[in-house]
């Protein structure tokens, strides 16, 4: 229905059937409104959200309902409808912050039909109704993540991700795969030939996690070595072949069947497992900020532009061997998104115990947005059952998705390999219940099936040649 704000005011409740569209599209709005704070979040799909928003002089609370598309008002509602233009709803979500969004929003999508010559218009005027509001609703809701996984099998074996997502009802939009810096040209041609070629191919975007590790070991000085030059032809050569990829069936850069990819390159660098971390080698964190620029670099001067190819920063989600993540930022010019690792260990290990998705990712999230504004992922996450069961696990998925729809996560990359504990949601050694699939049977959690059966879990689209759309691409969802 049309809600015109020149209806009678509701002095204490309000309550209105809105169209779906504008339901979905509220939520971009109202977080874009300094000060307008998500205070309760209900189901497990996310269905009804309550915020308390900022008026003058006092302030009300609104609640939308995505489940009975409704939107409801329980304190201070006559500011809904209010005379006064600086103390309507309208006010805010309109004059305040609407007119200043470009033509195409991110988050709104195209807003050029929006006819508010001036900030100081009447609130009963026709241009000011939520039917204005509502044709503008996104292809996206707020706080939408892309939806990843790591199956275990680095591109190989696509049935078996065919096999989950047959399960969970929806494609993924990123599959993640690992891969070294092995100087062989079999190991590069079975890359983008084969490996790459079988994701794309499955509608999926390849998440690459690409490690320099070099054979026969990794020199403990890695970071300055690629730095200074050493490893320029194998970087070339390696991309080369993924603007070839990037470059599509027409193997012409910058065309309609151009290819999308992501690079996670030299992760969890603030860990002490891995040559790159300054931890463990003959490096220190600007040594690994010099090989990060220069490999971007190399990468830039072929014209690989982030249209194609997003940058993604990858750390642990705690700081292990006496360096801070912060520290190893190479800078806004270089990276495209940033991640965080971690994991729900439980008592699989003598050193760990159990902890909630907040504990083990809230920490580090907030030091990196204090860090930039690029997009946030978690590149890897996964629980065990050891020491909460299927239970407690099935539960720890369900409290992931919902707290990283209230961190406004962008990307959600689930661990789907039981390696050191039973990481996996499908197909592994544990699950509360089973999926039947051509024809074998998968273990399976029902929790996380139905949390990103929610609207904000984004899919791939196999109808799109893009798989995304290119603000989902660059996490501006």
């Amino acid at each position: 229905m049309d809600l015109l704000f020149n209806e009678p005011k509701i002095p204490f409740e309000f309550n209105h059937q809105l169209n779906h569209a504008f339901v979905l599209n509220i939520d971009a709005i109202i977080s874009k409104i300094p000060g307008a704070l998500p205070l309760i979040y209900q189901a497990v799909q996310l269905s009804t959200l309550k915020y308390e928003l900022p008026s003058t002089p006092l302030r009300y609370t609104l609640q939308v309902n995505h489940q009975t598309d409704t939107l409801s008002c329980t304190s201070n509602c006559d500011l809904l409808t209010g005379s006064q233009p600086e103390q309507s709803l309208l006010h805010l979500l309109l004059a305040e912050d609407m007119m200043s969004l470009p033509q195409e929003d991110p988050l709104l999508g195209n807003t050029k039909n929006l006819n508010i010559s001036d900030k100081n218009y009447p609130v009963n005027s026709e241009e000011t109704s939520l039917k204005a509001i509502a044709p503008l609703a996104a292809a996206t809701p707020n706080n939408a993540m892309l939806l990843g996984i790591y199956y275990g099998n680095q591109g190989w074996n696509m049935p078996q991700v065919q096999a989950l997502e047959s399960w969970q009802g929806k494609k993924n939009a990123v599959v993640n795969l690992f891969t070294d810096w092995t100087n062989n040209s079999q190991t590069i041609g079975n890359l983008f030939n084969q490996q790459l070629l079988n994701i794309w191919n499955n509608k999926n975007v390849p998440l690459i996690t690409w490690e320099p590790f070099t054979d026969p070991t990794t020199p403990l000085d890695i970071e300055v070595r690629i730095a200074n030059g050493e490893y320029d032809a194998y970087i070339n050569t390696w991309a080369d072949n993924m603007k070839t990829f990037l470059s599509g069936a027409d193997a012409v850069y910058g065309t309609a069947d151009d290819r999308r990819a992501y690079l996670r390159f030299a992760h969890e660098m603030n860990g002490n497992w891995y040559p790159w971390s300054a931890a463990v080698g003959n490096n220190s964190p600007t040594d690994y900020i010099n090989m990060w620029q220069h490999v971007k670099g190399i990468f830039n001067g072929k014209g690989i532009d982030s249209t194609r190819l997003q940058w993604v920063w990858s750390a642990n989600n705690t700081d292990v061997g006496g360096f801070s993540a912060e520290e190893f930022y190479p800078g806004d010019a270089y990276v495209d998104w940033i991640a965080v690792d971690g994991y729900n260990w439980g008592t699989s290990n003598s050193r760990s115990s159990w902890n909630t998705p907040q504990q083990i990712y809230g920490g580090m999230i907030d030091r990196l947005r204090m860090l930039t504004d690029k997009p946030l992922a978690i590149t890897e996450f996964a629980s065990t059952t050891a020491g909460g069961g299927m239970n407690g696990k099935s539960r720890w998925i369900t409290d992931a998705f919902n707290y990283f729809a209230m961190a406004n996560v962008k990307m959600v990359v689930s661990f789907n390999e039981d390696k050191e504990t039973d990481w996996a949601i499908f197909g592994n050694m544990s699950g509360d219940s089973t999926y039947d699939y051509n024809p074998t049977t998968y273990k399976i959690y029902k929790s996380y099936h139905n949390a990103i059966a929610s609207s904000n879990i984004i899919p791939s689209t196999p109808t799109n040649p893009r798989l995304l759309t290119d603000a989902q691409f660059a996490g501006l969802i």
